[in-house]
């Protein structure tokens, strides 16, 4: 019986030795993918940052953009008006 105890013994000491080896070899794993996580989310928020700095300032552009452009279609407007007073047909 005293061998059996001692087999066993050894038996589950290999396993908790090659657990114990997976294990550490796992926490490494996770801490190197978390630090590439914490990277990308680094360069994300950049993106983000730069993508709200776009949006901004093609939000200060938009609003003249539309005012010529509603100029423009008033300016045409008048223009096929003027030609079609004149009965000029070469507008059209």
């Amino acid at each position: 019986m005293d061998t059996a105890y001692g087999i066993l013994v050894i038996i589950l000491s290999i396993t908790l030795a090659i657990f114990l080896i997976l294990a550490i070899a796992v926490a490494i794993q996770v801490l190197k993918l978390m630090s590439t996580l914490k990277e990308i989310a680094r360069k994300a928020e950049i993106v983000v940052d730069n993508a709200e700095a776009v949006s901004g300032a093609i939000k200060k552009v938009s609003g003249p953009v539309s005012l010529i452009h509603f100029i423009k279609s008033v300016m045409d407007s008048a223009a096929e008006h003027k030609q079609k007073k004149r009965g000029d047909k070469s507008y059209e």
